[in-house]
């Protein structure tokens, strides 16, 4: 039997790590200026892998991936790095975000 109503958290305080899959273009200065929009939220990436992009086209510009993990950080930061992700001119389509639970 639950003895008190507690009010559910909004999402953006959420806490947890994540994952990120995205395109990029492959050059010099292309993997700082990601990792100045994690820095630029407060969010501190835990470790990053590029590759060949596996969306290879004569005509696409995005010839890397990144597959980047972050630390612990809050929800509301990591929306705002992705945003400035997709704004940026190095980062092609929406970056695909998964939340990691548990297994620290």
């Amino acid at each position: 039997m639950i003895d008190e109503i507690r009010p559910v958290a909004p999402i953006g305080e959420a806490m947890t790590r994540y994952h990120l899959r995205f395109q990029v273009v492959d050059a010099p200065g292309v993997l700082a200026t990601v990792a100045k929009v994690f820095a630029d939220h407060q969010v501190s990436v835990a470790n990053v892998r590029q590759m060949r992009s596996s969306i290879l086209d004569d005509h696409s510009p995005w010839s890397a991936e990144l597959h980047l993990q972050t630390h612990t950080a809050a929800e509301a930061d990591q929306q705002a790095c992705v945003a400035d992700l997709i704004a940026s001119s190095v980062v092609g389509g929406t970056p695909r975000v998964l939340r990691v639970e548990g297994m620290e």
